[in-house]
């Protein structure tokens, strides 16, 4: 058995001794040519644009950073900004959409594509200073169909207002562009 102790102690200190030095040992670092190419180019935000609907609803729209093959987030927050509160009725469960469209104006994605939703209508009561938010993810594959300049990310309020004729909350357009 006394034997067998120091041989063991020889080698547990010869393995961490070996794995030591070869996480301290520099790996030559070869940049393949083109690596540009390999890289996914970055998208740039615009500033947000409101349609010129007058609306009950002040509208914001955030984006998070962009991930090389991951989801984007984008959070629409829908704020009453009025001193009293806004009866609103949802002819579905769909609360908002967002829409990417190119610089035709025409749909590309829609985050309502991929999703289904209740056929009942719902009415809802919006307090003072209270505000909505929808969360939703634009697929990577979608993202890669940006191209340098015309598209944009549209941000659309699905609900109308119980006692009004004005819009709910005017569409939101973000510009996107890959760079």
């Amino acid at each position: 058995m006394r034997a067998v102790l120091p041989l063991l102690a020889v080698l547990a200190l010869v393995g961490c001794s070996g794995s030591n030095a070869a996480t301290t040992q520099p790996v030559p670092q070869k940049s393949p040519t083109g690596i540009e190419e390999l890289r996914m180019p970055t998208l740039h935000f615009g500033t947000i644009k409101k349609a010129p609907t007058p609306a009950l609803f002040e509208g914001k729209l955030t984006f998070s950073d962009v991930v090389d093959k991951q989801p984007l987030q984008v959070m629409l927050e829908i704020h009453n900004p009025k001193e009293y509160p806004i009866g609103i009725r949802f002819n579905s469960g769909m609360t908002a959409d967002l829409w990417l469209v190119d610089d035709k104006e025409q749909r590309v994605w829609a985050w309502s594509d991929e999703m289904m939703f209740t056929q009942a209508i719902r009415d809802i009561s919006v307090k003072p200073g209270q505000t909505l938010k929808v969360m939703f993810k634009v697929p990577a594959k979608t993202l890669e169909r940006i191209g340098p300049e015309g598209y944009s990310f549209q941000a659309r309020f699905e609900g109308k207002p119980l006692e009004s004729s004005v819009a709910a909350m005017a569409m939101l357009e973000v510009p996107v562009a890959r760079r």
